[in-house]
C-alpha cells in the first residue's frame, strides 16, 4: 500500500513565506497608489482632459481593486495553509495518542 507524508514544519513555511509576499505586495501597491494620489489631475480642465482624467481614474480603481483582491487571495491562501498543518498535526497527535492507548491496552 503507497504512502504519503506531511511536512508540517514546511506547509507552515509556505505560509510565512506566503503571507510575506501578500505583505509585501499590500506595501508596494498602497505606496504605488499614494504616489499616483500626488501627481495631481495632469490632463486639464477643457472636454478632453476631463474624458482621459475620467477613463484613468476608472481604469486606476480597477487595477487597484485587482491587486487588493490579489492581496486577499494571498492572505486566504497563506490562512488555509496554516490551517492545514493545525490539521496535520492535530490528527499525527490524536494518531499517536490512540497508537499509545491501544499499546497500554494490549
Amino acid at each position: 500500500m503507497a504512502g504519503f507524508s506531511i511536512d508540517v514544519t514546511a506547509l507552515r513555511r509556505s505560509a510565512d513565506e506566503v503571507q510575506a509576499a501578500a505583505d509585501q505586495l499590500d506595501d508596494v501597491v498602497g505606496r504605488f497608489a499614494q504616489a499616483l494620489g500626488g501627481v495631481g489631475d495632469p490632463w486639464g480642465t477643457d472636454t478632453l482632459g476631463m474624458l482621459i482624467g475620467g477613463g484613468y481614474a476608472a481604469i486606476e480603481d480597477l487595477a487597484l481593486r485587482t491587486y487588493d483582491s490579489v492581496v486577499a487571495a494571498f492572505d486566504d491562501a497563506a490562512e488555509g495553509l496554516t490551517a492545514m498543518a493545525d490539521n496535520y498535526a492535530a490528527n499525527e497527535d490524536q494518531i499517536g495518542s490512540g497508537f499509545t492507548s491501544l499499546e497500554g491496552r494490549i
